[in-house]
């Protein structure tokens, strides 16, 4: 049976929602099945349907791009991976395939479910719940992006305690250089071009603004999740009933820039060698491209029929 409330799975000789304490009656999973067709709360016919399309095609490609991890690193050798310099082994390899398989699994339930949108097939508002464990999944994932961004930014900014000619580093343009390798991106080349540059102010900021980029990118990053996460599970709540605030805020135009960042990393990606990388930013920037474009459909067509 389906709890309405928070419509998580749950016995059927419950009384209550464990999760969510809501009081059950028999007709519960019947009230579920009963709920509106896509068409009254979201609207997948014609032009309406290529949002959802595109969303299928970006999740399509992240699951690619995590199979494509998986064959790199065991039958690659990590040959087109940007594996952290710590992952040397096989076992290393194997480990940070089966921690990114979490990522793989949501985007292939995401998949399903995507696809039962499209198509106006089965209840709503479960189809909605379970394409959110994606962005759920990614929301998670987003914290380690964050803890690795803190590092980063705390090497790039220490980097000028470790400069001078007796020293690790040249110049602090030796930061960038040391943390692209480190983080899978030696293909890029940065430490032959920095080589000639002088030490200075521009150094020590363009050190510090790189290792900013990554704290920033992935602390926009879990922001960003958390709210596709958010909205997914308002147009749940709504199509199973309740009503829409026409004062929600769905992240239109931070999916948008996302989707153009992610752009760029995938060039960048590219030029570094890093091909299973460029695929899954890819898929990315599809994905947020057309959630961003999913939610001016949805959120203007909802407004009409919200409460003040």
């Amino acid at each position: 049976m389906i709890c309405k409330n928070c419509l998580h799975e749950i016995a059927d000789d419950v009384q209550s929602c464990p999760d969510c304490g809501a009081e059950l009656t028999s007709s519960s999973e019947k009230e579920i099945e009963a709920t509106p067709s896509a068409d009254a709360v979201i609207n997948t016919s014609g032009a309406r349907k290529l949002p959802f399309i595109f969303t299928f095609v970006g999740v399509c490609l992240i699951a690619l791009g995590y199979l494509a991890f998986w064959v790199a690193n065991l039958a690659l050798g990590g040959a087109g991976v940007a594996n952290s310099a710590m992952i040397t082994s096989v076992f290393g390899r194997v480990a940070t395939c089966l921690v990114h398989s979490v990522i793989l699994a949501a985007a292939i339930v995401a998949i399903v479910y995507a696809v039962k949108i499209s198509l106006n097939k089965g209840n709503l508002a479960f189809s909605i719940y379970r394409f959110n464990f994606l962005p759920r999944v990614l929301t998670i994932f987003s914290v380690f992006a964050m803890l690795d961004g803190f590092i980063i930014f705390f090497v790039a900014t220490i980097s000028n305690s470790i400069v001078g000619e007796k020293l690790t580093w040249l110049n602090n343009y030796y930061a960038i250089a040391e943390i692209t390798e480190n983080i899978g991106y030696a293909g890029l080349e940065i430490r032959e071009e920095i080589e000639l540059l002088s030490d200075g102010f521009l150094a020590i900021a363009s050190a510090v603004l790189f290792g900013l980029s990554f704290l920033a990118f992935s602390a926009v990053s879990f922001f960003l999740f958390g709210k596709i996460k958010n909205y997914y599970m308002i147009l749940a709540n709504t199509a199973n009933g309740a009503q829409y605030d026409k004062d929600n805020k769905p992240p239109i135009i931070l999916s948008f820039v996302m989707a153009a960042l992610y752009v760029g990393l995938a060039v960048i990606s590219l030029i570094a060698g890093v091909w299973v990388d460029a695929i899954i930013q890819i898929g990315m920037s599809i994905f947020l491209g057309a959630c961003g474009w999913m939610f001016i459909s949805v959120h203007t067509d909802l407004r009409k029929t919200s409460v003040e």
